[in-house]
């Protein structure tokens, strides 16, 4: 059975009043509207060398992808992450201080 694509959601954001339409990553991404990347390998090592408080997200699906912890970071904004590596698990990241393993993808 094929829907009705909804062009208007039932909750909307604050401001938001445009209708809804739909678009591939890839055009939003050549338009610059959003940047997608893959994160760095972060080893064990690294961590245990440059120890801190920062999380580290890897691609695993236990503790919400959470590694380990370190004490640089790459990002400090609200972040899409999720796994490259088949295990198949999205994540949304609120805005803080965290890095990503190599296995994971952002938007």
């Amino acid at each position: 059975m094929m829907t009705e694509q909804v062009k208007v959601p039932e909750i909307r954001f604050a401001g938001f009043t445009d209708p809804w339409e739909q678009r591939k990553l890839g055009e939003l991404e050549k338009d610059a509207t959003l940047y997608m990347g893959r994160g760095r390998v972060i080893s064990a090592k690294d961590m245990s060398n440059t120890p801190g408080t920062f999380p580290v997200y890897s691609s695993s699906a236990l503790d919400n992808g959470r590694m380990g912890a370190y004490g640089k970071y790459m990002f400090n904004q609200e972040l899409i992450t999720w796994s490259i590596d088949g295990g198949g698990a999205v994540f949304y990241r609120r805005k803080h201080r965290f890095s990503v393993t190599n296995v994971s993808g952002y938007i």
